[in-house]
């Protein structure tokens, strides 16, 4: 049964990798427009 705990710990550490990727994409986006003197879209 240790497989199931093993399996799910891989899973977050990619699913996290994957979403702090995802996360400095949007914060290297925003500063490029920034630089450009584009209007970054708004937070809700």
């Amino acid at each position: 049964m240790w497989y199931f705990s093993w399996f799910i710990g891989v899973t977050m550490a990619v699913l996290l990798a994957v979403m702090h990727a995802l996360w400095f994409e949007v914060q290297a986006d925003t500063l490029l427009l920034q630089e450009q003197g584009q209007k970054t879209p708004k937070s809700r």
